[in-house]
Protein backbone atom coordinates (compact mmCIF):
# COMPACT_ATOMS: atom_id res chain seq x y z
CA UNK A 1 0.00 0.00 0.00
CA UNK A 2 1.12 3.54 -0.62
CA UNK A 3 -0.19 7.04 -1.08
CA UNK A 4 0.58 10.17 -3.04
CA UNK A 5 -1.12 13.43 -3.98
CA UNK A 6 -2.21 14.80 -7.34
CA UNK A 7 -3.66 18.14 -8.33
CA UNK A 8 -6.03 16.72 -10.91
CA UNK A 9 -8.06 13.59 -11.42
CA UNK A 10 -6.66 13.62 -14.96
CA UNK A 11 -3.09 13.17 -13.70
CA UNK A 12 -1.26 10.65 -15.95
CA UNK A 13 0.21 8.70 -13.00
CA UNK A 14 -3.26 8.09 -11.63
CA UNK A 15 -4.54 6.82 -14.96
CA UNK A 16 -1.51 4.58 -15.44
CA UNK A 17 -2.09 3.01 -12.01
CA UNK A 18 -5.77 2.47 -12.70
CA UNK A 19 -4.89 0.42 -15.79
CA UNK A 20 -2.87 -2.12 -13.80
CA UNK A 21 -4.98 -5.26 -13.23
CA UNK A 22 -3.90 -6.03 -9.65
CA UNK A 23 -3.84 -2.44 -8.40
CA UNK A 24 -6.75 -0.40 -7.08
CA UNK A 25 -6.93 3.17 -5.85
CA UNK A 26 -9.09 5.05 -3.40
CA UNK A 27 -9.29 8.78 -3.99
CA UNK A 28 -10.32 11.53 -1.59
CA UNK A 29 -9.84 15.28 -1.40
CA UNK A 30 -7.03 16.65 0.71
CA UNK A 31 -7.98 19.16 3.42
CA UNK A 32 -11.34 19.94 1.83
CA UNK A 33 -9.61 21.12 -1.33
CA UNK A 34 -11.15 20.88 -4.76
CA UNK A 35 -7.70 20.84 -6.34
CA UNK A 36 -5.63 18.36 -4.30
CA UNK A 37 -6.42 14.70 -4.03
CA UNK A 38 -4.85 11.93 -2.00
CA UNK A 39 -4.54 8.65 -3.83
CA UNK A 40 -4.28 5.50 -1.73
CA UNK A 41 -2.88 2.66 -3.83
CA UNK A 42 -3.32 -0.97 -2.82
CA UNK A 43 -3.14 -4.45 -4.28
CA UNK A 44 -6.59 -5.83 -4.95
CA UNK A 45 -5.26 -9.40 -4.93
CA UNK A 46 -4.48 -9.07 -1.20
CA UNK A 47 -7.15 -9.78 1.38
CA UNK A 48 -5.91 -6.84 3.49
CA UNK A 49 -5.42 -4.32 0.66
CA UNK A 50 -8.76 -2.58 0.66
CA UNK A 51 -9.16 -2.90 4.44
CA UNK A 52 -5.85 -1.10 4.97
CA UNK A 53 -6.72 1.56 2.41
CA UNK A 54 -10.04 2.20 4.16
CA UNK A 55 -8.29 2.43 7.54
CA UNK A 56 -5.79 4.92 6.09
CA UNK A 57 -8.70 7.11 5.02
CA UNK A 58 -10.31 6.76 8.48
CA UNK A 59 -7.05 7.79 10.17
CA UNK A 60 -6.70 10.74 7.83
CA UNK A 61 -10.24 11.81 8.73
CA UNK A 62 -9.37 11.48 12.44
CA UNK A 63 -6.37 13.74 11.83
CA UNK A 64 -8.65 16.29 10.14
CA UNK A 65 -11.08 16.18 13.07
CA UNK A 66 -8.26 16.69 15.57
CA UNK A 67 -6.97 19.64 13.58
CA UNK A 68 -10.46 21.13 13.54
CA UNK A 69 -10.71 20.82 17.34
CA UNK A 70 -7.32 22.57 17.59
CA UNK A 71 -8.42 25.38 15.25
CA UNK A 72 -7.10 28.06 17.64
CA UNK A 73 -3.58 26.58 17.52
CA UNK A 74 -0.96 27.48 14.92
CA UNK A 75 -0.90 25.32 11.77
CA UNK A 76 2.41 23.82 12.90
CA UNK A 77 1.05 22.83 16.32
CA UNK A 78 -2.12 21.38 14.80
CA UNK A 79 -0.06 19.32 12.41
CA UNK A 80 2.33 17.98 15.03
CA UNK A 81 -0.29 17.23 17.69
CA UNK A 82 -2.57 15.42 15.26
CA UNK A 83 0.36 13.50 13.80
CA UNK A 84 1.44 12.28 17.25
CA UNK A 85 -2.04 10.90 17.89
CA UNK A 86 -2.27 8.83 14.69
CA UNK A 87 1.44 8.07 14.13
CA UNK A 88 1.62 4.62 15.70
CA UNK A 89 -1.33 3.13 13.87
CA UNK A 90 -0.41 4.86 10.61
CA UNK A 91 3.13 3.49 10.87
CA UNK A 92 1.84 -0.01 11.56
CA UNK A 93 -0.50 0.29 8.59
CA UNK A 94 2.51 0.95 6.34
CA UNK A 95 4.46 -1.90 8.02
CA UNK A 96 7.16 0.28 9.57
CA UNK A 97 9.24 -1.38 12.28
CA UNK A 98 8.32 -0.54 15.88
CA UNK A 99 11.68 1.17 16.34
CA UNK A 100 11.03 3.43 13.34
CA UNK A 101 7.61 4.39 14.65
CA UNK A 102 8.99 5.06 18.13
CA UNK A 103 11.75 7.21 16.64
CA UNK A 104 9.25 9.21 14.58
CA UNK A 105 6.96 9.78 17.57
CA UNK A 106 9.95 10.88 19.66
CA UNK A 107 10.96 13.29 16.89
CA UNK A 108 7.43 14.75 16.82
CA UNK A 109 7.35 15.06 20.62
CA UNK A 110 10.76 16.79 20.55
CA UNK A 111 9.47 19.26 17.95
CA UNK A 112 6.40 19.89 20.08
CA UNK A 113 8.59 20.57 23.13
CA UNK A 114 10.75 22.99 21.13
CA UNK A 115 7.71 24.92 19.93
CA UNK A 116 6.24 25.09 23.43
CA UNK A 117 9.58 26.33 24.79
CA UNK A 118 9.47 29.24 22.31
CA UNK A 119 5.93 30.22 23.25
CA UNK A 120 5.43 33.12 25.65
CA UNK A 121 4.20 32.18 29.11
CA UNK A 122 0.70 33.45 29.81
Amino acid sequence: MGQFSVDSLYHPDLHALCELPEISCKIFSKENSYFLYIIVVFRNDSSQGELRANRFIELYDIKREIMQVLRDESPELKSIKSEIIIAREMGELFSYASEEIDSYIKQMNDRLSQIKARMPVT
